[in-house]
């Protein structure tokens, strides 16, 4: 039993090495050794077990810490460890052995936990063989006490009765149409209810959409429906803006029209479709007639393009 235990600790370091998280089982070393213990005693990762196998295994003296044995031990003691589980020596020393468990994280630790356990399942085992085989031997004794009996009946004459006999009628099946699913029964009421919600939706959508757009109209922006082009394609329909609505309009100024406000321009002004003045508007932006964007007035501007005395 004890050479099974040392067959699980080295197939448990073989796993280890694949899946080196600490990067230490694939180059192991003593010095790597002794850290990766005290790493294991700092972390709390050590039961009850463990560490009695390491107080023996360090030789800690009575009252002694077990970290400070841990960090005072000689390296060339887990030479032997080591050696073990690369399998260029043997061993029985179950300290050693139950060490090495420790350091590869065997789980059925120390030997004396896996010889029981080991045993416990072994005994199962050949109990459930055991319990099949005699249920094997059962079955079979019942059939050949079966086969015996059927041996001794005796046999009945069989009546031959010449000439082909009349087959009974078989009942036709009736025929039951099959019940119509829920959505069967239902589905011209959901297909009439589906287009009344369509249309509905629609209906919904278009006029409440219908005044989202917007036209110019001589000096200002107006709400307009989105379908006017269809009436008039020379005006020229644009996404509705409240701000424009509200604030962009033409105007003529004269001598007292402010053109700035607490040093902001309050004016702006651009060429007019044919060219030949200026326009001005109350809202920056572009010119509603050329798409060109507005630039703000200034004094130069206003004394020049301004139209005089306001009347």
């Amino acid at each position: 039993m004890f050479e099974k235990y040392k067959t699980e600790i080295i197939k448990q370091f073989a796993y280890a090495k694949e899946n080196d998280t600490f990067g230490i089982f694939n180059n192991l070393t003593p010095a790597e050794c002794r850290d990766y213990f005290a790493l294991l005693y700092d972390n709390e990762r050590l039961t009850e077990d463990d560490k009695s196998v390491m107080r023996s295994f360090f030789k800690t003296k009575e009252g002694e810490n077990l970290k400070t044995a841990i960090n005072n031990c000689k390296l060339s003691s887990f030479r032997p460890v080591i050696s073990f589980l690369k399998q260029e020596t043997e061993s029985e020393h179950k300290v050693r052995i139950n060490l090495a468990a420790i350091l590869v994280d065997f789980k059925i630790r120390p030997f004396n936990r896996f010889s029981k356990e080991f045993a416990l399942t072994t005994d199962l085992s050949n109990n459930l063989n055991n319990e099949e085989d005699n249920r094997i031997v059962t079955i079979s004794s019942e059939k050949e006490k079966e086969k015996e009996d059927d041996e001794r009946e005796p046999t009945e004459p069989i009546l031959v009765i010449t000439g082909k006999p009349e087959e009974p009628s078989k009942p036709k099946p009736s025929i039951v149409p099959p019940n119509p699913s829920w959505f069967q029964k239902y589905s011209i009421s959901i297909l009439i209810g589906t287009i009344i919600l369509l249309t509905a939706i629609i209906g919904i959508n278009y006029f409440t959409t219908e005044k989202e757009c917007m036209a110019w109209m001589e000096n200002q922006y107006e709400e307009v429906n989105c379908n006017i082009l269809n009436e008039n394609p020379n005006i020229i329909v644009i996404p509705k803006d409240e701000k424009l609505i509200e604030n962009f309009k033409k105007i003529i100024p004269c001598d007292t029209t402010p053109y700035e406000k607490n040093g902001k321009a309050c004016l702006w002004y651009g060429k007019s479709e044919n060219g030949n003045e200026y326009e001005f508007f109350t809202f920056h932006g572009v010119h509603p007639e050329t798409g060109k964007t507005l630039k703000e007035v200034t004094a130069t501007i206003m004394n020049n393009y301004g139209k005089g005395p306001c009347q």
